[in-house]
């Protein structure tokens, strides 16, 4: 398979690869990641690591750090898969003013589950609110940091600060504290 380096095949990949990540990766890693990925679809090319580089949409870069992230437009829910991510996250809703709902939850658990498409369609219909989710099996850091005790946990945050936190998973009552702090 051969790509040509003004397709959009590439950016398919590098949004394959950073949903798989969660939404963000280290350069080195998501270079290693699609090379890998190329290599399995058997993709040939000369210099393909640099054309992987050169191919990446500026959108998907950061001045602050080393991070590739898939444009927060495309995704309604930020994952934050290490403690790092969640503070480069905060930093930014910080500068911007807005509402953060972050979220912790885990794959094994039900009520989680359940909430997790409204979170989605909250973050939908909400775009001045940041919402972000942390999986506490993949980020106990976080979930220690925010002294997180049960499942799910939504902690509303504004320029950094806790304004208060909601345990459990009913949306209409998620809701009402979402209106009331913002």
């Amino acid at each position: 398979m051969r790509i040509s380096e003004d397709s959009m095949e590439w950016r398919e990949l590098v949004d394959q690869v950073l949903e798989v990540a969660g939404g963000a990766l280290p350069w080195p890693d998501l270079q290693e990641r699609l090379l890998k990925r190329m290599a399995k679809l058997g993709t040939q090319a000369e210099h393909l690591a640099l054309q992987v580089l050169a191919n990446i949409p500026e959108s998907y870069l950061s001045s602050e750090d080393c991070l590739v992230r898939l444009p927060r437009q495309d995704r309604a829910c930020v994952r934050c898969e290490d403690l790092a991510a969640l503070k480069h996250e905060l930093r930014v809703a910080a500068r911007s003013s807005s509402l953060v709902l972050l979220s912790f939850s885990s794959t094994l658990c039900v009520p989680c589950g359940r909430l997790k498409p409204e979170l989605q369609q909250l973050a939908l219909e909400m775009p001045e609110v940041i919402f972000l989710e942390v999986d506490v099996e993949q980020n106990e850091a976080a979930a220690d940091a925010y002294q997180v005790t049960c499942l799910p946990t939504c902690v509303f945050l504004k320029e950094g600060q806790v304004l208060g936190r909601y345990e459990g998973s009913d949306v209409d009552t998620l809701t009402l504290k979402l209106v009331e702090y913002k």
